[in-house]
């Protein structure tokens, strides 16, 4: 009796789980099919959006170029237009892709086809306008320009794109609201065919737990708490049946099971700490290991950097000393005199740098800050300048104003800073070449200037070029081994002396950079 009962209670609750699968089977279908042509939509609906930015972009655009300034030149560079003919060929090869998917796809080939077309003979309508400005007749261009914007965009391009959003909108929200009552209905039929199942199953539970001793209940009892994970449940039936050996059995398989778990466990937390010890120890050595590497990468750069400009301009005074047999003793004397002074800037460069290999802090704030004369301190770069100049035979002209211009810095430090500058206007400039230093004194601020007709730097590029080992695209093939450190040196020494730099440049028109520092309050005595 206890067999049939139990195969009717577990024959009807095969039957509802079969219903319940076939009806969730129906509605995992009916859902996927509609999120389908909601993500379509959705797709369909970004795609025609982007196009409408793209087109209002290179509308305004276009429209701004030829009305803002008459007498601007024409820039036929126009990446909104090659934007915008990139977002309707991803909409056009988006909609060829999945044509045949929704009844409505012929008609929006044909409207992506007046789209196109329209754009294209958009090219063409501000092409005539630019012949027109050309021409000289700027009243004629205006009023066709003003004539295009309002009847053909608003009145044909934009029903169009407004059209198509509207439409992929809808048609988002039809599937989404489809998908919300197929999961609404499926909830509900799961809910009913669950329910019915849990009472079906409930009934026939009582019935075969009457059919049955107590011993299989304490027994049942006690496999669940095992199986839940309290190993020291045990069973307890009485009697000499079979249910009474069935429980000694079990209690001595949950007893050795429990003894193999406390012993497993100790030696898994054993495991753990060892295991998160020697990761630390590990961790903690690579980071180590990897900052020495990045001191000791950044030390040597730096070395070679600050070393190479005082070191290149020792050479050339002394090549140039040298070059003449019948140089004067007054100019040996200047040109040594020089070397000393270059020879004191590389010695303060080599103590720095040996104090940042010692590991101890540089001291910004020591007494090397000192009421300075920049027109002095521009002469004395000028000259180095200029034997960094000599073999690219650049002209270095220097333009000082009549009256002093006093700040409080660090002459060593303003002089490197300048020095980085000049090097590179000497380095990415050709031959017979003018490199022009200037100094201007404002109210509050002295504003040096150094302008050089070099490589100059692209417009993309300007934002990163103080950034510690970055360089240009054409500095690097020019100068492959440079190691992009000199003008976030110069950056730095700007900033510590409260000043800003600036730069205006142009790829293959040369650069200029500014550089302001605040003028001291009261002229030193």
């Amino acid at each position: 009796m206890f067999r049939v009962w139990l195969a009717v209670v577990s024959a009807i609750a095969v039957l509802f789980v079969v219903t319940l699968s076939a009806t969730l089977y129906w509605a995992a279908e009916n859902v996927n099919e509609n999120f389908e042509t909601y993500r379509h939509a959705a797709a369909a609906y970004e795609r025609y959006e982007r196009l409408a930015h793209e087109s209002y972009r290179y509308f305004k655009s276009e429209i701004e170029r030829l009305t803002v300034d008459p007498f601007q030149p024409l820039n036929h560079e126009n990446r909104d237009r090659e934007r915008l003919m990139e977002a309707l060929k991803n909409l056009r090869d988006a909609t060829l892709l999945s044509a045949g998917s929704h009844p409505d796809d012929r008609e929006e080939l044909h409207r992506i086809a007046k789209l196109g077309a329209f754009l294209t003979d958009s090219g063409y309508q501000f092409d005539d306008i630019e012949q027109l400005r050309k021409k000289g007749q700027h009243g004629a261009a205006r009023e066709q320009l003003a004539n295009y914007s309002t009847q053909r965009i608003d009145q044909e391009f934009q029903p169009l794109i407004d059209e198509s959003l509207r439409e992929h909108q809808e048609r988002a929200t039809q599937a989404q609201a489809e998908v919300d009552h197929l999961i609404d209905r499926s909830r509900w039929l799961a809910i009913l065919d669950g329910t019915a199942a849990t009472l079906i199953s409930l009934y026939g539970g009582i019935l075969l737990s009457r059919r049955l001793s107590r011993s299989i209940g304490d027994l049942m009892t006690g496999t669940q708490q095992i199986a839940r994970g309290n190993l020291s449940a045990r069973v307890d039936v009485s009697g000499d049946d079979e249910f009474s050996t069935l429980a000694g059995h079990f209690n001595r398989m949950a007893e050795k099971i429990q003894k193999q778990r406390a012993a497993l466990e100790e030696r898994q937390d054993l495991l753990e700490t060892r295991v998160a010890e020697r990761t630390q120890e590990l961790l903690d050595l690579n980071q180590n290991l990897c900052r020495m590497d990045r001191d000791r990468r950044a030390f040597l750069a730096d070395i070679s950097h600050e070393l190479r400009t005082p070191i290149t301009v020792i050479r050339g005074e002394a090549e140039i000393a040298l070059r003449n047999p019948q140089t004067p003793s007054d100019d040996y004397r200047q040109a040594l005199q020089r070397i000393i002074e270059l020879a004191i800037q590389l010695g303060d460069h080599v103590h720095d740098l040996l104090a940042e290999a010692r590991c101890e802090p540089r001291n910004e704030d020591e007494a090397r800050n000192r009421p300075t004369d920049l027109r002095e301190l521009l002469s004395e770069v000028a000259l180095d300048l200029r034997v960094l100049a000599e073999t690219a035979q650049i002209d270095v002209q220097l333009i000082l104003p009549n009256q002093p211009a006093w700040i409080l810095g660090d002459p060593n430090r303003l002089r490197q800073a300048l020095l980085i500058l000049g090097d590179n206007a000497c380095r990415y400039a050709p031959h017979q070449t003018m490199a022009q230093l200037r100094l201007e004194l404002f109210e509050e601020w002295a504003v040096i200037t150094l302008k050089d007709q070099g490589i100059g730097i692209a417009a993309e590029e300007i934002g990163h070029i103080f950034e510690r080992r970055f360089r240009g695209e054409k500095a690097r093939e020019i100068q492959p081994e440079g190691l992009g450190l000199g003008l976030a040196m110069v950056h730095s020494i700007i900033s510590q002396h409260g000043g800003k730099i600036d730069v205006e440049s142009e790829l293959g028109q040369g650069s200029t950079f500014t550089l302001s520092l605040p003028l001291l309050s009261v002229t030193p005595t």
